[in-house]
C-alpha cells in the first residue's frame, strides 16, 4: 500500500468535491483549490486593479471568501471556475469603487480659497457635462439584467474581448455577443428617454 500525501490525493479531485471538503473545514482542500486557481484569480485581479500588491491582497480575500462563503456556490448556475472568477470580479469592482469614492473628494489648500477659479468657462461646462454623462451611463448600466451588465463591465472596464469573456464565464461566444447586444440596446433606450 502506497502512502499518499494530501496534495497528491487532492490534485485530481474535482473542484466541487474539494469545495465540499472546504465546507467541512479542510484546509488541505482549500490549499488544493488555491494551487489550482490562484494564477487565474491573480491574473484577472491584476488586470482589473493594475496594482500588484492590491491584486495579491484581493486574491487572498477571494480564497478567504471560498473558505467562509463557499456554500453560496450553486452548481446548477454554472461551473465552479465561473463562480470563483465572478467572486473575484465582484471583489475587484468593490475595491475599485471604494478607492474611487475616497479619491473623489478633492483636497484644497486653504490659501487657494481667496482666489478665483481659473480656466476657461467652456472647459468647466464640458467637465460638468462629462460627469453627468458618466452618471447617466452608470444608472443605465445598473438597470439592465446582471448577466448583461457583467459582459459590459468585463468588456469596457476590464478590456476583455468577447472571446475572453466567453472563456472566463464558460459560456458560448454567441451567448456573450447576444448579452452584449441586448445590454447596449437597453442602455441606449434608457439614455434616449432622458
Amino acid at each position: 500500500m502506497t502512502d499518499h500525501s494530501p496534495a497528491q490525493a487532492t490534485s485530481q479531485t474535482p473542484e466541487t468535491e474539494l469545495l465540499a471538503q472546504v465546507l467541512g473545514g479542510s484546509k488541505e482542500a482549500l490549499s488544493a483549490l488555491y494551487d489550482r486557481f490562484a494564477r487565474q484569480v491573480f491574473s484577472l485581479t491584476l488586470r482589473m486593479v493594475e496594482n500588484q500588491s492590491l491584486a495579491e491582497e484581493i486574491s487572498q480575500d477571494v480564497f478567504m471568501t471560498v473558505w467562509s462563503r463557499g456554500a453560496t456556490y450553486k452548481s446548477d448556475r454554472g461551473s465552479f471556475t465561473a463562480w470563483l472568477l465572478s467572486v473575484t470580479h465582484n471583489r475587484c469592482i468593490d475595491e475599485l469603487r471604494r478607492r474611487r469614492r475616497r479619491a473623489r473628494l478633492p483636497t484644497m489648500n486653504v490659501d487657494d480659497l481667496h482666489t478665483e477659479p481659473g480656466g476657461n468657462p467652456n472647459e468647466v461646462i464640458n467637465e460638468v457635462l462629462a460627469t453627468l454623462d458618466r452618471k447617466m451611463l452608470m444608472e443605465a448600466l445598473n438597470n439592465i439584467p446582471p448577466p448583461q451588465k457583467q459582459v459590459v463591465l468585463m468588456a469596457y472596464y476590464q478590456g476583455l474581448t468577447q472571446s475572453e469573456i466567453s472563456e472566463v464565464l464558460e459560456v458560448p461566444l454567441g451567448t456573450v455577443k447576444t448579452r452584449m447586444r441586448l445590454a447596449l440596446q437597453k442602455m441606449r433606450g434608457q439614455l434616449l428617454l432622458r
